[in-house]
């Protein structure tokens, strides 16, 4: 990097030193007397390229170079380093203006940085030192040096504006773009047949030919853009300052009293020149950026159609375009595998028809949401295939607003959710089912302990509510350990099972529960049951035991008979539940300590303010029967 940047110094240098000389030649003036113009242009627009932390080592490097060659076409180093300090100045005053106004090289391309650039190059920037020159006229003149104001602006400002553009148009990365192998043919064939037909105009004196110079540098520029503008301006320079210094081409005719004519003219002409092309180099760089901007958007445009229509085409969801009104623009071709009709098909206006008429009311409402602005909605409904049965959609709605906000379409995403849907109603009935199971005994199909202490405590805290009647019956089979040694368990679970359908045959009230309280015994709550309606049903329930018949030699009677002890009470909040089956539990020891196969009805228990948790005492063993009861 270093060697790189000691070499690009070293060019500068040299570089500098040969636009003293050039400037020198072409001026046809004394050495002191010629404008440093050529060379103030090029240090100016190298040091508006270069970075501030270098600008230092360029114009270190562009001022030696500058001072060999004045001292090379007979200037002394005195003369030599006023000349320099006045160049010094000016890409001072120049370089601070422009940064003052944050005009960049790349300000350029556009009509409004060509225009802000002229100004400061063509005016700003060579008022001052011109002025300082012509103040100290007397004493530069003791140096050999030129101290006239006026020719030396005139030169000055045509100079910058000819050369500043020019350098920076020439560093221009788009340059090498000319030696790509596809252009390369025709921007010779181009700079050739320009090159001559400038030499044609300025080498020669016997014809005024100036006209021709426009039409091939516009077509160069057209062509080139700003690359054919720089190599224009550059080539139409150097044929017409050569021809000048030697007095040939339409410059011979222009009149030189002062020694600055010829240049003075040869300059403005190009800055027409300059002034013409670069705007129309602009004007084709905007038009390519414009053009390439364009054509790229519309490469990334048909991409993402591609890329749209590839996923949709191949998605195994439905994807749809729909307006507000509920009219499709759009449908994915996956709408022939989930419902069996074309795309064609669900575009006619009719499609709503096959949604399922339970489901219509939620369908509609989903598209009167994004009426209505909502960002994204979800429903399912069912929708009729082809074939007329019935496939269960989940449908995702996106809203689709306008530049305005506005909402204007929707997008939906369907899914069939039919194999879904079946697996929940599945799981629902198998969770029913288990439900179900849990709350069943599994021997006489009535429900068991664990269900009876729920629908005990719900029907307690119902009544308590309302302040409505409870009723509670305990049934337990008379000698039934007898029953089982004389039968035979098999025989057994038989007869528990004829006793608990029996018992709840005679139950006619869909709340009213009977359950298997544990072994032998059974229990039935009677929601909203007063005492005597309690006792009506035990009775009931122990005559339609006894009538069976099963029999039974162990017991008094030969048959399976039951007995009952019941209790009903109003609920208040000074009882727990546990008082109720506890009242009925003594019932059933008195209907048994009185010779069975009776019922026995307990009055209501007293009113207790202690919480008692709900059945903590009444746990049966393993058998199920009570501690407190005999066999």
């Amino acid at each position: 990097m270093r060697a790189k940047a000691f070499a690009r110094l070293a060019l500068l240098a040299v570089a500098s030193g040969l636009a003293v000389v050039l400037g020198w030649t072409v001026s046809a003036a004394p050495p002191g007397a010629a404008p440093p113009w050529l060379l103030d242009g090029l240090l100016l627009g190298v040091a508006l390229l270069t970075d501030r932390r270098r600008l230092a080592g360029v114009l270190v490097s562009g001022g030696l170079g500058a001072v060999a060659g004045w001292m090379a076409i007979g200037t002394d180093l005195v003369a030599a380093t006023v000349l320099l300090g006045g160049s010094a100045l000016l890409l001072a005053i120049a370089a601070q203006l422009l940064r003052y106004l944050r005009w960049r090289p790349s300000d350029m391309a556009t009509m409004r940085g060509l225009a802000r650039g002229a100004a400061v190059v063509l005016l700003a920037a060579p008022v001052v030192p011109s002025v300082l020159v012509a103040l100290l006229g007397e004493r530069l003149a003791l140096l050999g040096l030129d101290g006239a104001l006026w020719p030396r602006l005139l030169i000055e400002s045509l100079g910058l504006a000819v050369m500043v553009p020019l350098v920076i148009t020439l560093a221009r990365r788009d340059l090498l773009l000319l030696l790509v192998p596809p252009l390369l043919t025709s921007s010779l064939v181009l700079a050739a047949a320009y090159s001559a037909v400038a030499a044609l105009v300025f080498l020669q004196h016997r014809l005024p030919l100036g006209f021709l110079l426009f039409p091939p540098l516009l077509l160069l520029v057209g062509r080139l853009g700003f690359p054919g503008a720089g190599l224009g301006i550059l080539v139409t320079g150097a044929i017409a300052l050569l021809g000048a210094a030697f007095g040939e081409g339409p410059i011979g005719f222009v009149p030189d009293a002062t020694g600055f004519g010829r240049l003075a003219f040869t300059l403005f002409m190009l800055v027409v020149a300059s002034a013409m092309v670069y705007p129309l180099a602009a004007a084709v760089s905007e038009r390519r950026r414009m053009s390439q901007a364009l054509s790229d958007q519309h490469a990334r445009v048909s991409r993402n159609e591609q890329l749209y229509r590839l996923l949709a085409n191949n998605a195994s969801d439905i994807i749809t375009r729909v307006r507000l009104d509920g009219r499709r623009l759009y449908v994915s071709p996956a709408v022939e595998v989930v419902l069996g009709w074309t795309p064609e098909e669900m575009l006619r206006p009719d499609w709503q028809n096959c949604v399922h008429p339970d489901d219509r009311p939620g369908f509609v409402a989903a598209r009167e949401q994004m009426a209505r602005g909502v960002d994204y909605v979800s429903n399912v409904y069912r929708y009729q295939r082809r074939d007329e049965t019935w496939c269960w959609i989940e449908a995702r709605l996106h809203l689709v607003r306008g530049r305005d906000g506005t909402p204007k379409e929707f997008v939906a995403n369907l899914r069939d959710i039919t194999d879904q849907k079946r697996a929940e109603l599945a799981l629902e009935t198998a969770l029913s089912e288990l439900a179900e199971t849990a709350a069943t005994d599994g021997l006489t199909g009535v429900a068991n302990r664990r269900r009876f202490d729920e629908v005990l405590d719900l029907e307690w805290r119902r009544a308590l509510r309302a302040g409505d009647w409870l009723g509670v019956l305990l049934i337990d089979a008379d000698h039934f350990k007898a029953f089982n040694d004389s039968y035979g368990h098999q025989a057994g679970d038989d007869c528990l099972r004829a006793i608990a359908h029996t018992t709840a045959a005679q139950i006619r009230r869909p709340h009213d529960t009977v359950a298997r309280y544990g072994g032998e015994e059974f229990v039935v709550i009677l929601p909203n049951t007063h005492p005597a309606g309690a006792s009506e049903v035990a009775e009931r329930i122990r005559r339609a035991i006894a009538a069976l018949g099963l029999p039974h030699q162990g017991n008094a009677g030969g048959t399976v008979t039951v007995s009952i002890g019941a209790c009903a009470m109003r609920v208040g909040s000074g009882f727990a539940a546990s008082r109720l089956v506890e009242a009925a539990d003594r019932a059933l020891y008195v209907a048994k300590r009185g010779g069975r196969d009776r019922v026995h009805l307990s009055p209501p228990p007293e009113t207790d303010t202690t919480v008692v948790p709900l059945l903590p005492h009444l746990r049966r063993n393993g058998t199920g029967v009570s501690s407190a009861m005999v066999s």
